[in-house]
């Protein structure tokens, strides 16, 4: 066999893989749309009355990196109570379950979509507590809020995103320090209640 053949053989197997891995990779997509169909038509009502740990002994087959001696580590700081079901549950303590479940597979960055919101003022300050815990333990938490004191309590850096336009990126700190040299305001809330109503006089004036 000479050298041109033996590549095209070569070629052929490559091709062969890329074949099977992209039709495995479409069997994993068409089962993916049929679970989430499945929890669509089932969903919600099903698993309000499951019990947490039922719950979480489905969803520890997703994940190969899963810990059970995490989960219990943050089941037990979380207060979280095995037999109780998501329809027992306050909305604070059902971000503390997803908390508990995105942790126990070792994720190290949390991206949430506004996790206060709602919450009563003591929920919300023990959520923060947990941030800052969790911050300490070395995973990161992207958070997008409105609520400014949640981020005058908790947060090292912030986006500040006005109009779909970025206003700012980086440390807080070094935002307020600039800010305040401006004369804007000497905490972020101030900061932004000055922007704010800048944006509204310039809507009026326009």
């Amino acid at each position: 066999m000479n050298e041109s053949e033996k590549q095209k053989r070569a070629d052929a197997r490559k091709k062969r893989k890329r074949r099977q891995m992209f039709i495995g990779r479409m069997i994993i997509v068409i089962l993916l749309f049929i679970i989430l169909g499945l929890c669509a038509f089932l969903g919600k009502d099903m698993l309000e009355k499951k019990k947490l740990r039922d719950i979480v002994r489905i969803t520890k087959t997703f994940y190969g990196g899963w810990s059970d001696a995490l989960y219990k580590k943050y089941a037990e700081l979380f207060d979280l109570d095995a037999e109780k079901t998501p329809a027992q549950l306050s909305q604070g303590m059902r971000i503390k379950l997803n908390l508990a479940i995105a942790l126990s597979h070792g994720a190290k960055l949390l991206i949430l979509d506004e996790p206060t919101s709602g919450l009563d003022p003591v929920s919300r300050e023990e959520l923060l507590e947990i941030f800052q815990y969790l911050a300490g333990e070395g995973v990161a938490i992207l958070f997008s809020t409105h609520i400014t004191s949640d981020l005058d309590k908790c947060a090292d850096a912030i986006t500040y995103i006005r109009k779909g336009k970025l206003k700012f990126t980086g440390p807080m700190d070094l935002y307020i320090r600039q800010c305040r040299a401006q004369g804007i305001g000497t905490n972020l809330e101030e900061i932004m209640v000055h922007f704010e109503k800048e944006a509204l006089h310039e809507e009026f004036d326009a």
